[in-house]
């Protein structure tokens, strides 16, 4: 055999072993992504979190995605006990583009709302806020290392979808602040 061969055949195999041993890991709630992400049942959660998991799946149906397919709503409960809603917003100068947890913040702030009391994120397969959207969530925690952040698949068509519970804490240790 070729030194091509099997180096491509390894690799193949190194990708198949990252892949299962990822997806033992989501399946076993153990870190990942930055944090510890606890699944419930999404019937099993509060109602008004309920609320927002379907407030921000309905969203999502409205993002601005032509260049990744991908799309993001996000349902941010603010301090005033109002939900407030945002998706991605995509533009073809990449860098100008706008996460929907970004969008969902800057709603609640331009109705003088700036506390989050917890924030809920709707998108293919769960996954969870990018690094930047991390830390505007932590700017309008005000310290409260636990605010919970909810993330779900927006797509799962069972009754009782699995919901990830996380925190900002969890998933910025380490949150810059001036």
């Amino acid at each position: 055999m070729r030194e091509t061969e099997i180096l491509k055949r390894d690799t193949r195999r190194d990708m198949m072993v990252c892949a299962i041993f990822f997806a033992r890991r989501l399946r076993e709630n153990t870190r990942h992504r930055g944090g510890t992400m606890q699944k419930v049942r999404l019937n099993d959660l509060d109602h008004g979190v309920q609320l927002c998991c379907m407030r921000a799946r309905d969203v999502r149906s409205r993002a601005h995605e032509p260049y990744s397919k991908f799309k993001v709503g996000c349902a941010v409960r603010g301090g005033d006990g109002n939900i407030h809603i945002g998706v991605n917003v995509e533009n073809s100068a990449y860098p100008m583009t706008r996460c929907a947890e970004g969008n969902a913040i800057s709603g609640m702030v331009g109705r003088g709302v700036v506390n989050i009391d917890y924030l809920v994120i709707a998108l293919k397969g769960g996954g969870s806020p990018c690094g930047g959207c991390r830390q505007i969530i932590w700017e309008f925690s005000h310290g409260n290392k636990d605010l919970a952040i909810y993330c779900f698949d927006a797509e799962d068509k069972s009754g009782n979808p699995w919901v990830n519970k996380t925190s900002i804490g969890e998933l910025l240790p380490y949150a810059f602040e001036l």
